[in-house]
């Protein structure tokens, strides 16, 4: 059987033409117009759009949490602040009160002749007062001190309560600090000066703290020697303080001037002595209730620095 052939003819351009218009036709037909197609729009983007909605919402919560966050640390601060205040004013009237009463108390108790009891409870008023950082009057300390010295030569617990009236007295004392001096070169070596301290058995004694520069003639240099030694005499300058902490001291005896006992435990039992331009910080003081010692006692209830002189 002969199988039948035919020719493949190829298409006429006006048969391409009119194939490629009626596929266009169809394609249009599918693509949604007027509502359909923005209908079909917000189908396509929604999804994009919901994510940058979601990204701008959490924007705006991040925003408003760091702004509260800001407004809160901010309103915390200035509450810390005007609390902190109120708390100082409190602190600073509570501290006004106890001062008064204390103060009262002290008229008080010495407004009548001193005896046993009234000097105990002077002391430990006193004690008190230095235990808890209340300061008072210089010159209510000072009185009521002068009154306890009086009564000392009858009753004894006066004199120790006396004491301790000048121990609270000598924690108001400061002195420059541009008395303290930077260290010593090689060339300020001369004003290394001879001093003579009297150690107290079984404590140690003070230690020096520096001597201050520059140096000075040594005839107005500080001194610490006993009465008429003169052990600096032949230095030609000297410093211009001496400057003594912590230990214990014999003073009994001595020539200090322009000197500095800071810490310092000191002894004296009513012997000569010599002091000028000398300061008494937070010392203790242990003395025997003699003439001499009295005198010193009220001379260093009046002020600081001292001058002070007895030949015992």
């Amino acid at each position: 059987m002969q199988a039948l052939t035919e020719d493949l003819m190829p298409l006429r351009n006006e048969d391409r033409e009119w194939i490629r218009q009626e596929i266009s036709a169809s394609l249009d037909a599918l693509k949604p117009h007027g509502w359909r197609k923005a209908a079909h729009l917000l189908r396509e983007l929604g999804p994009i759009a919901s994510v940058i909605g979601t990204m701008l919402t959490l924007s705006a919560i991040t925003l408003g949490s760091l702004y509260y966050s800001f407004s809160r640390v901010d309103k915390e601060a200035t509450f810390e602040s005007k609390t902190t205040d109120a708390l100082d004013g409190i602190n600073k009237r509570l501290d006004k009160i106890d001062t008064a009463l204390s103060v009262a108390q002290l008229e008080k108790i010495t407004a009548t002749p001193i005896d046993k009891s009234s000097a105990l409870a002077a002391q430990k008023l006193i004690t008190d007062a230095q235990a808890q950082s209340i300061k008072l009057p210089t010159d209510a300390v000072e009185q009521a001190g002068e009154k306890l010295v009086a009564a000392s030569t009858n009753e004894p617990a006066a004199w120790d309560a006396a004491l301790q009236f000048v121990n609270y007295r000598s924690t108001y004392n400061s002195y420059p600090k541009s008395a303290e001096a930077k260290a010593f070169s090689p060339a300020q070596k001369i004003l290394v000066a001879n001093f003579f301290i009297q150690n107290v058995p079984g404590k140690p004694g003070p230690v020096e703290k520096n001597l201050t520069v520059p140096g000075v003639e040594s005839k107005s240099a500080a001194r610490y020697e006993l009465i008429g030694q003169n052990i600096n005499k032949n230095l030609t300058k000297g410093p211009q303080k001496l400057i003594f902490t912590g230990g214990a001291a014999n003073i009994d005896g001595e020539d200090i001037e322009h000197v500095v006992f800071q810490n310092v435990e000191i002894h004296y039992s009513g012997k000569p002595l010599i002091l000028q331009d000398v300061i008494f910080i937070n010392c203790i003081f242990v003395m025997e209730n003699m003439r001499p010692a009295r005198q010193f006692v009220q001379t260093l209830l009046a002020s600081s620095p001292i001058d002070f002189e007895t030949t015992g």
